[in-house]
C-alpha cells in the first residue's frame, strides 16, 4: 500500500533519544513563547526596545507566535510520529 507524501514526510526511524531531544527543544520555545506574553516588560517588548529592534511590540508578537508554534508543532509531531513508529504498516 502506497503511503500518501504527507506520511512519508513525517515518516521517521529515528531513535527514541532524538524524539526526546525534539520535545526538550519543543518544552523550551513553548514556554519562551508563554513568558514573552506573561512578563512583555522583562522578556518580550521590553527587551526587544532595549536592544533597538524597530517596532518592539510587533516584533515580541511575531516572536512568541513563532515560538508557540513550534513548541507546539514539535509536541504534536513527536507524538505522531511516535505513534507512527510503533504501527506496523
Amino acid at each position: 500500500m502506497e503511503r500518501s507524501p504527507w506520511n512519508r514526510i513525517l515518516a521517521t526511524d529515528a531513535p527514541g533519544w532524538v524524539i526526546l531531544i525534539r520535545l526538550m527543544v519543543g518544552a523550551v520555545c513553548l514556554s519562551e513563547g508563554v513568558q514573552k506574553f506573561l512578563y512583555p516588560a522583562e522578556v518580550g517588548a521590553g527587551r526587544f526596545a532595549k536592544i533597538g529592534l524597530p517596532a518592539p511590540d510587533y516584533s515580541m508578537l511575531l516572536g512568541s507566535l513563532f515560538l508557540l508554534i513550534v513548541g507546539g508543532g514539535a509536541w504534536s509531531l513527536d507524538s505522531s510520529l511516535r505513534k507512527r513508529s510503533t504501527e506496523e504498516p
